[in-house]
């Protein structure tokens, strides 16, 4: 079940795991809360943790490849520079 408490926040529970909140967060907010200590453990692309993780790699990672997503990169440009 998924809750709004605010117009800012989502929030789900786990009927198995009753102790568990589920927070939906913006990926770099995720890792801001991991670091500061405000959330136990979030899931998060791993080039937005490299980017937010602090200056003393304050966050441990626990597995770097969930097979979930992915992206590729392109390049373009106009047709006709040289």
């Amino acid at each position: 079940m998924v809750d709004k408490p605010n117009e800012r926040q989502y929030e789900a529970r786990i009927p198995d795991l009753p102790d568990v909140i589920v927070l939906f967060q913006r990926p770099a907010d995720i890792v801001v809360s991991v670091r500061n200590g405000s959330v136990d453990f979030g899931i998060t692309g791993l080039d937005v943790m490299e980017e937010r993780q602090g200056e003393n790699d304050e966050i441990l990672i626990l597995h770097d490849d969930l097979k979930f997503g992915g992206c590729s990169l392109r390049l373009a440009s106009p047709r006709g520079l040289d």
